[in-house]
This record gives structure tokens, sequence and C-alpha cells, in this order.
């Protein structure tokens, strides 16, 4: 009975463990990172991989890799709850572990860091069961948040300097806590912390649109052009930063999204969306160039210069009946002949030549913005040549006799007067 009662109690204990893991799983989550941008030469090792591949844009790393950069080479890692890592030129990291359980609200990343600059964006600050650490050959750290490098620049040196938060540090021998706007270099002998020194500032401010809220700008996009006066401008800010448009601020939904409209101006228009928490701020530029649409178009001709040739003259408004601005460009086109193919509209007006390559009928379209117009003519096509009669000679003068020889011409005789 004993026994029986032994063995219940074991069962019941190993049921409890296995609902516990088995509740515990449900909840454990393995963060798996995004490349968000990869520029250069950047490779990736996979977990039990002898060999190194390319890393592209959108790629997917799981823990246990191994990921590297050449040089005059970066990239960047992005995670679902907004952190990122940016590695630049020459940089080798292992992404060894990130796991959260969303039950007992514990987390824990490890990275190691063998050489060269990471810059780490943590998205929110970490308390309680919290940790995130970076091992490098002297030092490692354990990171409170949020901002912070770390540069391996040999085995024996490493530099880490906090933007925002703090990171506590430790080594062979010592302990420290890295402030923000200070920097500590540790060495396997011990660590000296100091202000950001200028040269360390000066790679900080290189790096303002990382360490700055993201933006995203789903419209426009660059370069756009467009004959409608109102424009919507759509994306999303990273929460939670304020979106600004043109320096206006605008509501945000609690993930960030935001949709407004702006009047644009005829001509170019530069659109500035900016993501700004704090003292970070992020700017996205778009150009967008309007021209206003065109309401109505009336065509109309006159004789050219030349029996086939016609002047067609285009008078185009806008949506309101307004001539259209000076410049505005305005498209011919002819089912035959010789046409100006394009004209800019001045006092609303825009003309251009047709030349008639044969007698009949033509068909004219003009158009300008979404308005078009047709009109149809009968030209006369090019003049043939009328054939010249040949010259006539001149007629040549009636020969005169020919003189004797030795005998002078005879001259006419008087008459003789009358004798007295």
């Amino acid at each position: 009975m004993t026994r029986t009662i032994v063995l219940f109690a074991l069962l019941a204990v190993f049921i409890l463990l296995l609902g516990s893991l088995v509740v515990n799983s449900l909840f454990l989550v393995t963060r798996i990172a995004t490349v968000e941008e990869a520029v250069g030469k950047v490779e990736m090792r996979k977990p039990h991989a002898a060999t190194w591949q390319p890393v592209r844009k959108g790629m997917l790393i799981q823990t246990g890799s191994n990921l590297r950069t050449s040089a005059k080479s970066h990239a960047v890692l992005r995670w679902a709850d907004g952190s990122r890592i940016k590695l630049q030129s020459g940089c080798q990291v292992l992404y060894h572990k990130w796991r959260v359980n969303n039950l007992t609200r514990s987390s824990h990343a490890t990275f190691q860091q063998f050489v060269g600059r990471a810059i780490f964006r943590i998205k929110r600050a970490l308390r309680g069961r919290q940790k995130f650490e970076v091992r490098t050959p002297t030092v490692l750290a354990a990171v409170r948040g949020t901002t912070f490098d770390v540069d391996v620049e040999t085995r024996d040196l490493t530099t880490i300097s906090v933007l925002d938060g703090a990171v506590d540090i430790s080594g062979r021998g010592f302990q420290d806590t890295v402030l923000a706007g200070h920097q500590s270099t540790a060495t396997r002998e011990g660590a000296t912390s100091a202000a950001i020194s200028g040269e360390r500032q000066a790679l900080w401010a290189a790096e303002q649109e990382f360490i700055g809220p993201r933006v995203v700008v789903d419209h426009p996009d660059e370069g756009l052009s467009t004959d409608r006066p109102i424009l919507t401008i759509a994306g999303a800010v990273e929460p939670p930063a304020e979106a600004l448009v043109n320096d206006q601020p605008v509501r945000t939904e609690p993930d960030g999204r935001f949709m407004t409209r702006i009047e644009l101006q005829e001509g170019e228009n530069r659109i500035v969306v900016t993501g700004r928490e704090k003292e970070s701020v992020t700017s996205v530029t778009r150009t967008v160039t309007y021209t206003p649409a065109s309401g109505a178009i009336t065509i109309s001709l006159s004789q050219g210069e030349k029996p086939d040739q016609a002047i067609v003259t285009a008078a185009v408004a806008d949506s309101k009946g307004q001539p259209v601005p000076d410049g505005t460009p305005v498209h011919f086109e002819a089912s035959s002949g010789k046409i100006g193919p394009e004209a800019r509209a001045n006092d609303g007006r825009a003309a251009v030549t047709l030349e008639a390559t044969q007698a009949g009928e033509i068909r004219i379209t003009c158009r300008s913005g979404r308005a078009s117009a047709q009109i149809t003519t009968t030209v006369q096509g090019p003049q043939p040549q009328q054939p010249q009669p040949p010259a006539q000679p001149a007629p040549s003068p009636e020969p005169s006799a020919p003189s004797q020889p030795g005998r002078a011409a005879p001259t006419p005789s008087q008459p003789a007067p009358p004798s007295p």
C-alpha cells in the first residue's frame, strides 16, 4: 500500500513538472532578428555550419548565428520589439541567444563581440528579471538601457560609450557603471571612465538616423508628379515618438501609424516627415511636383504661312475655368502630317504649326493634364510645282550684204540739183 502511495506521489510530481514545462514552453519565445539593412559585404554563419553565406536585406537571423562585416560595409538587425543593432565596418558578433518568457515577464539576451564597433539601441529599459549582456575578450557589459556602443579595438582593449541609459561593466578585478554621456575604456588590468570624447561624439553624430526613432513613409514615393492639389501623407513612426509633417504635429495610432493631408504649391514641393522622441530626431524627405489639372481645352485653327500649313491654337483652362499658369505643358498629336508635339502655355494659350504631307482630312488631339480635346480639319497637301515652258531663243538680226573687196560700200546717191 505504501509503495502504491509513493508511486502515485511520484507520478503526481512528474505530471506537475511536465505541466509546468508545457506551460512555460507556451510562453517561452526565442527572438529572431530581421536584417533591416545590409550594405557592402555582410556574411553569416549559421549554427553548426562551417561556411559563411552572404546576408541580404529581409533575411532572418536565428540565435547561434555569427555575423561579420567587411571594410566599408555595415548591417542593421531589428527585433519585433523595435530593438536594433548596427554592425559597423569590420565587426564580428555572435548572436548567442535572446529568450523571452511572457509568463514570468523575464528575458535574457546574450551577444559575444569579437572585434569592431557595434551600436545597440534597446527599445525598453530593462528591469527585474530582464537581462541584456554583451561579452568581449576583456569585459562583460550588462545593459540597463538603452542606447550604447561597444568597440572592440583589440583583444585587450574595449571602449564602451553610453548615449542614453546606463551599462554595468565588469572584468578581472573591476566593476563600473557607465552613465549617459560617458565612456569607459577597459583592458585586462582595469577600466578608466571619462566623459565622451570629441572623437566619439563625432561618431555618434554620424549615426543620428540610426539612433533616432524609426520613420517609414508609405506614401508618397520620392519624385511623385501629380495634378491634384491635396496630397495624402501616410506612414509610421516608432512609438512613442511624435510624428510631424513639415514641422506640424500629426495624430498617430498606438502602433505609430499616421495619415494626414497637405495642400501642395504649384511646382516642386519638399515634404519632411519627422519622428521625434525627446532629443532624438529622425527625418525622411520626399519631393513631389504639382502641376494643376486642366479643366477644359478649346482648339482653334488659322491659316499658316503656306497653303499646306495651319496654326493650331489650344486655349487651356484649369478646373476653375481660369487660364492655366504660364509654362503648363500642352501636348499635340495629328493623325497625319507633321505637328509640334508639345508647347508651353502663355496666358492660357499654346500654339504649334501643322504641316500637311498629303491632302485630306486630319484629326488633331490636344491634351493637358487630364483634359483633352479633338478637332478635324481638311487641309491642302503640298502644292506641285508647275512645269516651266522651255526658253525660246532670241531672234537673230537680218544678215547684211557682203561687201565687195577693194570697193567701198555704196552710199545712197543724192539727187542732183537742178541746172539753172
